[in-house]
């Protein structure tokens, strides 16, 4: 469970629980994915860990415990069901890479925080404005090169969804055309054009499959829409149908 009581808990046992809203509030809240794969120093330095003592005590007890096995790749734990970031090996390593190939290594703690990591997705797919935006990356130089080395290798051919940590939503994104213009229309429809780029940078954008499968609290909560007229539209808007196809 990577809720904010399970950190809090572990925090605490190590008698570092004046981290835990830090934890939560960068989304490192999964304990068991941590304990699993690690905090290695970037992780540290995204939390603002300083402290060489608090340093030190978290990375013995988030140590990895078997070295040779394929580690799964860090989950933030905003992710509605955190499990399909693991397909397409989307690795901190992988792409912290590919970045220093572009000379822009010192952007992989962001990559990896926002859950940006599979290199090969982003090849197929692209890097587009609502990415680099939500990525918080605004120097023009550094725009242009993600553009040109993420930019989809061929038009015609059907791209794969981006695969954000939420297992629910990305399974179904591969149905349909996931499309940032399709989304963009849909909320204009019905006066909610502004969530647009909410949508697109946390990959909701398979419309069909929202009104299909619905949209619960959980996918609310992780998109950070807390208006509850807001709410109310999108819920209404994409009611799961009573019956099955």
């Amino acid at each position: 469970g990577a809720d904010r009581c399970g950190v809090r808990e572990w925090l605490r046992g190590m008698g570092l629980e004046e981290l835990a809203p830090v934890f939560v509030a960068k989304d490192y809240r999964d304990v068991e994915l941590m304990k699993r794969i690690g905090l290695d120093e970037d992780d540290l330095n995204f939390l603002e860990i300083h402290d060489p003592h608090q340093r030190e005590l978290l990375q013995a007890k988030a140590a990895p415990a078997v070295v040779g096995a394929a580690a799964a790749p860090v989950v933030p734990a905003s992710a509605v069901v955190p499990v399909a970031a693991a397909v397409g090996g989307a690795d901190r390593c992988g792409v912290r890479e590919w970045l220093r190939g572009m000379g822009l290594e010192e952007l992989a703690p962001v990559f990896v925080a926002k859950d940006y990591r599979d290199v090969e997705l982003m090849k197929r797919i692209g890097l587009d404005e609502d990415d680099l935006n939500f990525l918080e990356i605004h120097d023009p130089h550094q725009r242009e090169l993600l553009q040109a080395q993420a930019a989809p290798a061929v038009v015609g051919v059907a791209a794969a969804p981006v695969v954000p940590a939420s297992a629910v939503v990305p399974a179904a994104a591969a149905v349909g055309g996931a499309d940032r213009c399709g989304v963009r229309e849909w909320l204009r429809g019905m006066g909610l054009e502004e969530l647009a780029p909410v949508f697109v940078a946390k990959d909701y954008r398979d419309v069909e499959l929202m009104k299909r499968i619905g949209l619960d609290e959980d996918d609310l909560n992780f998109l950070e829409i807390h208006d509850p007229h807001q709410r109310e539209v999108l819920q209404a808007k994409v009611a799961a149908p009573q019956s099955l196809l």
